[in-house]
């Protein structure tokens, strides 16, 4: 009885607009009345979105949720290697007592080597860390997807942490990323041997850091490679796939894993440490530039994710159910909010190079409670892509942004402050 009594005033409600609508010229009360009934119907509209898109987001997305984490710890990663590739420059950072430092200065321009390892060492090995929970997250969503359209009958359901590889190149490609991910994880851990191997350069940097390097930078590539064979970047013109996000991340990962290539087989035997130049322009720099191209590359998968694409370019039937357009505001506090880990990471990196004394496990709870903390908030962000533009949503996710950009300040007057006190207490004691 309720439907056939709302079905019967739904064309008698749409007539009487209609009939305000012709005649609201000539009667200014009416037109008025017209105006209000038209913004009562916009109202109602808006509100019928929201429950459709609050009902579409009820249930926890884990494909989603998955494709988010692998994008930004990806992010995490790129900036991290990004800041121990420009300290590596002896303008920016140079440990004093170094071969060409000059002694008059070492206690101004200097810096002690547990700077050093803090601001590159660490960077390098808590970014390969990142990278390596990203390309496992990219994995997990390949091995864990099937293709209804193809009606793919051998899927039974059951999530799976680890497969057999198939010829499939997004499926390689995952494999490989994971594979010098895990490369990259052994070349960080050279700064932990200090075990004496009889001065064998051979041993200590050209195996342990030069090949796992190379081994990494050349697993990488392939990597990149055939995720741009998996989204046909050779077909077609290269301007308009380049467009792609996937495409465009697969040509800066495939670049930037060359020039890691490049500076790791120039430092073999230690040649880069022996020439500055050679330092600063085929070591420093090549780091440098990919490590920037891979934050490009990374911050790509980001906005696949914002676009629902959770495949991430290597799975191309891991969708949401709408095309979302990326939104420029939160992509902008997404690098508030990654900045903000970054900034933790590297005060983590002070904490592991240096002993506070008494107050060091104190630096180290409210670090690690900042840490999860900053995860936390990017776990919501994760939850919806787009917040319902109505009250209290916008006003708690407003002021979410402004704490968040108060805290970004504070991490960075605090990462400052803590490392300048530690060098100049480094330089006191030596």
């Amino acid at each position: 009885m309720g439907r056939a009594k709302h079905s019967g005033s739904a064309p008698a409600a749409l007539n009487e607009y209609t009939l305000m609508s012709d005649t609201a010229g000539e009667y200014p009360e009416l037109e008025r009345l017209t105006e209000r009934t038209a913004e009562r119907r916009t109202l109602h509209e808006d509100a019928g979105r929201t429950r459709v898109m609050l009902s579409e987001e009820r249930t926890w997305n884990f494909q989603n949720t998955i494709a988010f984490w692998a994008a930004t710890f990806f992010i995490q990663g790129s900036v991290l290697f990004t800041i121990g590739s420009a300290c590596m420059y002896p303008s920016v950072l140079t440990v004093c007592g170094e071969e060409g430092t000059d002694a008059e200065d070492e206690t101004v321009n200097c810096q002690p080597e547990f700077i050093y390892k803090a601001w590159v060492d660490y960077s390098f090995m808590i970014g390969a860390w990142c990278f390596t929970v990203g390309n496992y997250c990219v994995y997990f969503q390949v091995i864990n997807s099937h293709d209804e359209d193809d009606g793919d009958d051998k899927y039974d359901g059951k999530l799976r942490f680890v497969t057999r590889p198939i010829r499939d190149w997004g499926h390689i490609g995952a494999i490989s990323n994971l594979l010098g991910a895990f490369a990259f994880n052994v070349n960080t851990l050279l700064m932990y041997d200090t075990a004496n191997h009889d001065g064998s350069v051979w041993y200590e940097y050209n195996l342990v850091y030069v090949l796992s390097g190379g081994l990494g930078s050349v697993l990488f590539a392939v990597g990149a490679f055939a995720e741009g064979e998996h989204n046909t970047w050779r077909s077609g013109s290269l301007w308009e796939n380049v467009k792609k996000p996937e495409v465009l991340m697969a040509v800066l990962n495939f670049l930037a894993s060359l020039m890691f290539l490049l500076a790791y087989i120039v430092e073999y035997n230690h040649y880069a440490n022996h020439h500055e130049e050679v330092l600063v322009w085929l070591v420093a720099t090549p780091f440098t530039v990919g490590s920037f191209f891979f934050f490009i590359g990374s911050w790509m998968s980001l906005v696949l994710w914002k676009q629902q694409n959770f495949g991430l370019g290597y799975a191309k039937h891991i969708y949401g159910k709408s095309h979302v357009v990326v939104d420029l505001p939160q992509q902008l506090m997404a690098i508030v909010y990654i900045g903000c880990i970054t900034m933790q990471w590297e005060r983590l990196a002070n904490c592991f190079t240096y002993d506070w004394g008494y107050y060091h496990n104190v630096y180290l709870l409210e670090i690690t409670f900042r840490l999860l903390l900053y995860h936390c908030i990017m776990f919501l962000m994760s939850a919806l892509h787009t917040t319902p533009n109505r009250h209290p949503f916008r006003f708690l996710l407003w002021a979410m942004r402004v704490i968040a950009l108060y805290a970004f300040v504070g991490d960075v007057y605090l990462l400052r402050k803590e490392s300048l006190d530690l060098a100049s207490e480094g330089r006191e004691s030596d």
